[in-house]
């Protein structure tokens, strides 16, 4: 039986399949890639013509002229989570630069209208601009990214993993991808922020696809890398999967030499994890230190973030710097960078008494104040950098 012959059938039976079994079953043979890049194809289609109706060429086009990247329950369609007759939006978003772009196109060319400014308080810090359009009752929603911040803290910030997905006109990519196969989804810092009777992305909705958890106490034993207050680097690959089916639409460019670092919480409510906030409460009645994480981008020093960083188990006297448990985030840029003696990207400060060596204590809010200071001028004068 020739392939050819039920071409119909065939591309029906493809049209079933999960975006990465589809593209590994086009690669098995000529007819197959021809076949399979028309499902690719026509599947892209069905999900953006509802929005865009006959202007999907204007649109794609104003896509990459403008750097943006669709997310939300498009790019889950697309890869085959959903099904796309049940989208009720179509979500993009943008550098702070594209916005103009893509914001006159959606108004001009797609003839939407502008309804709301205000982005959803669960995700609004990460949001730079914010536009709701309708269109016989057709959503589109696009946002842009802080000023001079990157468009990954917008994805890297969504309420739940599996929300943390993009694709452009060729390709798709979707964060902790273990997670994905194994229909597990986790709340974010963001998801947490999303009341229990209301819905943003997958949080605070049912699905046939996910099975939801706020936290890693399904694991039954210790986080281990998994654990949501671990920061991870953009450039540690294992924390990402992408799909390519259109090479001229690479999400390549998208990681290409950016400095991007995230978490999924500020608190672990496993049990079993040494971080778990209420083990690590019980360490902070110890005499520890108040530390300051500074992220180093493009050699500016923004606000400083703080980062209280518990003493270890078992350590009753005033610690020094070995008792820290600076495994919290430290020895993750360690680990990110492979690097033993400097970490990339942040700085640790502490405070030390001037008569007992070694001692750590306790840094006040002019401590705080005087460092982030001499740091700040460290960069602008070079005498930091990023490199």
């Amino acid at each position: 039986m020739k392939i050819t012959e039920y071409r119909d059938i065939a591309a029906m039976i493809l049209d079933l399949l999960m975006i990465t079994d589809l593209i590994a079953t086009s690669r098995t043979c000529r007819i197959m890639r021809e076949l399979g890049q028309e499902v690719i194809r026509r599947r892209f289609r069905h999900i953006l013509e509802p929005f865009v109706g006959n202007h999907l060429p204007r649109f794609l086009s104003a896509l990459r002229h403008g750097n943006g990247l669709i997310t939300g329950s498009s790019v889950r369609a697309m890869m085959g989570y959903s099904n796309s007759s049940d989208l009720r939006d179509l979500n993009i978003v943008v550098p702070y630069t594209g916005f103009d772009i893509l914001h006159k196109t959606i108004e001009h060319t797609l003839e939407y209208t502008s309804i709301s400014k205000v982005a959803h308080p669960a995700i609004a810090a990460s949001i730079g601009i914010f536009r709701k359009y309708v269109s016989n009752h057709q959503i589109i929603t696009l946002s842009a990214s802080h000023k001079d911040q990157n468009i990954l803290h917008i994805i890297l910030n969504a309420p739940t993993t599996a929300d943390m997905l993009f694709m452009t006109a060729g390709r798709l990519c979707y964060f902790y991808p273990n997670f994905y196969h194994t229909g597990i989804a986790i709340q974010s810092h963001s998801g947490n922020l999303v009341p229990y009777d209301k819905k943003l992305g997958c949080a605070g909705e049912v699905t046939d696809e996910f099975e939801m958890q706020r936290d890693m106490s399904f694991l039954n034993r210790t986080c281990n890398d998994l654990c949501p207050t671990f920061w991870h680097h953009i450039q540690e690959k294992n924390w990402r999967l992408s799909v390519d089916w259109n090479v001229e639409d690479s999400v390549t460019n998208v990681f290409h030499d950016i400095d991007v670092e995230w978490r999924l919480n500020r608190e672990c409510t496993n049990s079993e994890c040494p971080h778990c906030f209420t083990v690590m409460s019980q360490n902070f009645e110890c005499a520890g230190a108040s530390n300051l994480k500074y992220g180093i981008v493009n050699q500016q020093c923004h606000r400083p973030f703080l980062v209280p960083i518990p003493v270890k188990d078992g350590i009753d006297s005033p610690p020094t710097l070995d008792d820290l448990d600076i495994n919290y985030w430290v020895k993750q840029m360690s680990r990110m960078t492979g690097s033993k003696e400097t970490f990339h990207g942040s700085i640790l400060v502490v405070k030390q008494t001037r008569h007992v060596p070694n001692l750590i204590v306790n840094m006040t809010k002019q401590d705080q104040l005087v460092a982030n200071f001499l740091i700040s001028s460290a960069l602008h004068y070079h005498i930091l950098t990023d490199a």
